[in-house]
C-alpha cells in the first residue's frame, strides 16, 4: 500500500490539532459534532457507535468514512487495543469535521489507514521508523509534506501513540525538507503585523462596548479567548469547555478550572502531571465575573461562555445563524470559529477598513464613519497605513503558540510548560520548537511583553499566576520627535551636550545606560540630516541586533531541547537551581535584545515616517 494524496485537499490542515483525546469527554464532544452536522445536512441512520458515517461534501456528493477499515488493520497488532483505537480515530475525524471539509477529512483518514499499514500501527521500532522516513523522502515535495502534516496532527491529538516521540521526530524531519516556498500560499503561523493588528482591534473594539449591547455578547468569547489563551496555552476545545462554575475563589486566590482529564497519557512512561486549576489575577477574574452576571438572564449554561447569549445577540442584530445547535447549554468550537470569521468580516474589514486584498482601495467614507476606531489603530501601530492588507487571519490555535513562546521567554522549565499546556509527553514540545525557530519575529516578541504570566519565585511552582495588561507598547507615532529627533532650534539651545560618532548625547552627566547609545538610551538623539547620511550604518546595527536576538532565542530553545532529551537527569530537572538560573538568564538576555532591536527599528521607522 502506498501513501498518495493531492495537495489541494489539504490546505486547511496543520500539524497542531485544536483538541486532544481523553477518555472522559472526547467521545461526547465527537458525538455532539456529528449530531449537529447530521441536523444541518438532514441525515440519519448512523451515529458515533456505527462503523460507517456519511456526509455531504460541497459538491453534494456523499463522502463515506469506514472505521471498520481501521479495525481490520490494528487488530493484527498486539500492542494496540483495536476497540479503543477505533474510538480514538472516530474522535479525531469528528473534531476535524468540526471545521474542515468532508472531502479533506476523508483524505486524512485514508492517509492514516495507509500509515497504519506501513508503520505496523505505530510500532515503536527505530529501524522500522527510519525505513518509513526513507520511503517518505522519495515522495514528491508537496506529497511528503502533507503526509507528515496529517500524521503529526494525529499524534498531536493522541500523544500516547508515540510515547518516545520517534514518529513525530521522523515526520518533522521529513516535513522540514520542504520549504514553504515550494507549497505556494501555505502559512502555518501569521506574521507579526497580523497578530498585532488583531490584538489592537479586539481590545480597542471591546473597550467601546457596554455589557448589554448585542455585540458585547457576541464578541466577548473572542476577547476572553485572546486574553486567556495568549497566556495559558489552552487548545481551543479546552477553552470552549471551561465549565460555568469553573471560576471561583479559593484560599484567597481566584482560580480557573480547566476541563482536563486525569486519565490522559496513562501509557506514557514519562507522564507529566497535568494542571487543572490555575490561579488568575483579580482583573481577569472581574472581567469574567462581569460577563457571567450579565449572561445569567439567558438561562442555564454548562459552559462558561453562554451560547444562548450569542444566539440572542444574533437575533437582535438580524444575523442568519449557519450552525443549527441541538444542545444550547454548551458553547462549542464551531461557534467560536464562526464568531472569529464574523469579527474579521464585520469589524476588522468593515469597521477598521482593513482588507485581505491588497488591490482594494481604502474606502474614505467608511474610514470617516469609524474614525474613532481608526485613530485607535493608528495610535498603537506605527506602520498602520491605509494600504495594509491582512496576509492571514489569526486562527484559534495560534494563541497556543504565543503562550508557549511566552512561557519559554520568561524562563519556564519544559516540565512546567508541559503541565500548563496539558502535555503528557515532553517530546510534544519539539513540534512547537520547530515553528518557533521560524517565528523569531521582533513584533511577536514585543507583543508578548503585553501578556503577563507571573511566577511565584518563593516556592515550587504548582500553578501559574495569570493576568493581562494592555499598554501602548507600540505607540511610536506621538513621541518620536521628542525622543530621537533633534530639530534645528535645539541645536542653538542647551539640549545637546556631546557629539557622538552617530548622533548626540543630551545627558548633562553622561550616564551611559547601554553600550551602544542608539540601542535604547533615553538621552540619545539624532538629526534628520545625520540620519540620512548614516542610515546605512543604522541599518547594519539593526541587522547585527537581529542576529543577536536570533542567537539568544535559539540558545534558549537549545536549553529546552537538552532538558527534554535528558529528562530524568537531576542536572536538568525542574527543581535544579543551576539549570533554572540558566533559563532565567537567557530570559533576561532575550528581553534586553528585544528592547534594543525595537529601539533601533523605531529610529528607522520614525525617520522614514517623517520623510
Amino acid at each position: 500500500m502506498s501513501l498518495t494524496i493531492k495537495v489541494e485537499d489539504f490546505e486547511e490542515f496543520n500539524e497542531f490539532n485544536d483538541s486532544s483525546f481523553n477518555l472522559e469527554n472526547s467521545i461526547e464532544i465527537a458525538n455532539d459534532i456529528l449530531m449537529e452536522k447530521m441536523e444541518e445536512q438532514n441525515l440519519s441512520g448512523f451515529d458515533f457507535s456505527t462503523s460507517e458515517w456519511k456526509f455531504l461534501n460541497n459538491d453534494k456528493s456523499y463522502v463515506h468514512y469506514n472505521f471498520e477499515d481501521v479495525r481490520n488493520i490494528v487488530k493484527f497488532h498486539s500492542h494496540i487495543d483495536d476497540e479503543e483505537f477505533v474510538q480514538i480515530s472516530k474522535c479525531w475525524v469528528a473534531t476535524n469535521l468540526g471545521m474542515k471539509t468532508e472531502k479533506r477529512v476523508k483524505h486524512s483518514l485514508t492517509t492514516l489507514l495507509d500509515f497504519l499499514q506501513l508503520s505496523q500501527s505505530f510500532l515503536n521500532d527505530e529501524d522500522l521508523i527510519e525505513d518509513l522516513g526513507d520511503r517518505l523522502q522519495t515522495k514528491e515535495k508537496s506529497e511528503r509534506y502533507w503526509i507528515s502534516v496529517y500524521m503529526l496532527n494525529f499524534i498531536n491529538y493522541y500523544e500516547d501513540i508515540d510515547p518516545d516521540g520517534l514518529y513525530a521526530e521522523m515526520l518533522r524531519d521529513v516535513k522540514n525538507t520542504v520549504s514553504y516556498k515550494d507549497l505556494g500560499n501555505v502559512r502555518i503561523l501569521p506574521n507579526g503585523k497580523d497578530l498585532i493588528f488583531f490584538h489592537t482591534i479586539i481590545n480597542s473594539f471591546m473597550d467601546q462596548l457596554k455589557p448589554g449591547e448585542p455585540n458585547y455578547y457576541r464578541f466577548f468569547p473572542l476577547a476572553l479567548w485572546w486574553k486567556l489563551t495568549t497566556i495559558i496555552p489552552l487548545r481551543p476545545y479546552e477553552f470552549c469547555g471551561i465549565p460555568r462554575d469553573g471560576i471561583f475563589e479559593k484560599n484567597g486566590e481566584y482560580i480557573i478550572h480547566l476541563p482536563r482529564s486525569d486519565k490522559k497519557g496513562n501509557k506514557n512512561k514519562n507522564n507529566v502531571q497535568l494542571i487543572k486549576d490555575i490561579a488568575i489575577r483579580d482583573d481577569m477574574y472581574q472581567f469574567i465575573q462581569t460577563y457571567i452576571q450579565h449572561t445569567e438572564q439567558f438561562g442555564e449554561t454548562k459552559t462558561l461562555i453562554s451560547y444562548k447569549a450569542v444566539e440572542w445577540a444574533n437575533e437582535q442584530l438580524g444575523h442568519r445563524v449557519r450552525i443549527h445547535k441541538i444542545d444550547k447549554e454548551h458553547f462549542t468550537y464551531r461557534i467560536l470559529y464562526t464568531l472569529l470569521e464574523n469579527f474579521y468580516s464585520e469589524v476588522v474589514v468593515e469597521v477598521f477598513n482593513l482588507t485581505y486584498n491588497p488591490k482594494r482601495k481604502w474606502n474614505v467614507s467608511k474610514g470617516n464613519e469609524h474614525k474613532k476606531y481608526r485613530e485607535l489603530l493608528n495610535k498603537v501601530l506605527a506602520y498602520s497605513d491605509e494600504n495594509y492588507h491582512i496576509e492571514r487571519m489569526v486562527s484559534l490555535g495560534d494563541t497556543r503558540h504565543i503562550a508557549l513562546m511566552n512561557l519559554q521567554r520568561l524562563g519556564y522549565h519544559p516540565v512546567e510548560m508541559a503541565r500548563l499546556a496539558g502535555h503528557t509527553n515532553l517530546n510534544t514540545q519539539y513540534s512547537y520548537h520547530s515553528h518557533q525557530q521560524n517565528w523569531v519575529d521582533t513584533e511577536v516578541l514585543k507583543l508578548m511583553t503585553t501578556f503577563k504570566f507571573q511566577k511565584n519565585e518563593h516556592s515550587r511552582i504548582n500553578r501559574g499566576f495569570v493576568g493581562w495588561e494592555l499598554r501602548d507598547e507600540f505607540d511610536v507615532t506621538n513621541e518620536w520627535r521628542d525622543k530621537f529627533l533633534l530639530s534645528p532650534t535645539q541645536f542653538g539651545g542647551r539640549t545637546v551636550k556631546k557629539k557622538l560618532e552617530i548622533g548626540y548625547c543630551t545627558d548633562e552627566y553622561q550616564r551611559c545606560q547601554v553600550s551602544d547609545c542608539a540601542e535604547g538610551c533615553d538621552f540619545w538623539r539624532i538629526t534628520k540630516e545625520e540620519y540620512d547620511e548614516k542610515k546605512d550604518i543604522i541599518k547594519e546595527k539593526i541587522r547585527i541586533a537581529e542576529n543577536r536576538l536570533h542567537y539568544v532565542v535559539m540558545s534558549l530553545i537549545d536549553l529546552h531541547k537538552y532538558a527534554i532529551s535528558n529528562n530524568g537527569d537531576p542536572d536538568v530537572s525542574e527543581d535544579n537551581f543551576q539549570f533554572n538560573q540558566k533559563l532565567l538568564q537567557k530570559s533576561v538576555e532575550l528581553d534586553q535584545y528585544v528592547h534594543r532591536l525595537a529601539e533601533l527599528m523605531a529610529i528607522e521607522e520614525r525617520k522614514l515616517e517623517d520623510e
